[in-house]
Parts: C-alpha cells; sequence; structure tokens
C-alpha cells in the first residue's frame, strides 16, 4: 500500500431498478481526497463489480480525469454503469459490492491503488 494514498469513498446515487428486463443504469458517485502533503494528479478512476456479488453483477466502468488535488484538497466524480443480471423480474435487496483502482501521480511516480467496497449505499 502507498503511503498517503488518496482517501475514496463511493456512494450509489440511485435504485437499481431492473422492472421487466435484465439490465438497469446506475450511477456511482466518486469522493477522492488527497491526505498527502504533497500534490497529487488523479488521472484515472475504474469501477468493477466486488465480490461476493450473487443476484446481479456490474459491468466496469471508468472515468479519465486529470484532477490535480492540493494537501487536503478533495474532488468528486460520477461514473455510469450498467447492472445486469440472468433473474427475470429482480427486485434485489442484495446490497452492490465495488472495487474501485484509482490511479494518481506524485512527484513525477505513477500509483495505482485499488479499493474494495462491500455495501455501497445509496
Amino acid at each position: 500500500m502507498t503511503p498517503d494514498r488518496p482517501e475514496v469513498a463511493v456512494r450509489q446515487l440511485n435504485p437499481i431498478f431492473f422492472g421487466s428486463g435484465y439490465q438497469a443504469p446506475v450511477t456511482i458517485g466518486v469522493a477522492i481526497r488527497n491526505p498527502s502533503k504533497e500534490t497529487i494528479v488523479i488521472t484515472r478512476v475504474r469501477l468493477d463489480a466486488g465480490p461476493g456479488m450473487i443476484e446481479y453483477s456490474v459491468r466496469p466502468a471508468e472515468r479519465i480525469i486529470n484532477e490535480t488535488l492540493a494537501p487536503e484538497e478533495a474532488a468528486a466524480t460520477q461514473i455510469n454503469m450498467t447492472a445486469w443480471t440472468n433473474i427475470a423480474r429482480l427486485h434485489s435487496v442484495e446490497p452492490l459490492a465495488l472495487r474501485a483502482f484509482v490511479e494518481f501521480e506524485r512527484a513525477g511516480q505513477h500509483y495505482r491503488e485499488i479499493y474494495l467496497f462491500r455495501q455501497v449505499s445509496e
């Protein structure tokens, strides 16, 4: 793990509703804070399904950004994803689990950190 790695929080911004279909849109809010004493540049955020998803899953999605964060500064973005299932008329109560891959640069070095969120809530 990288010392002083960015702090990342994710939040589901809309309910997942499949209706009579097998796919549903879901928007994820991603907040990133720089706790280090050096400026960093966030270059990419990728979200993927986390472990333990049984009734449904989400397709990977990413956002390429070029956000400079001074020490203690924060930024937020949204990533649109697609949830999918093979269960007809699913009305799931299973919480969304996500993995986040955050790429950033600090002092000329490139880093990639992985974060695990077992229960992403609205």
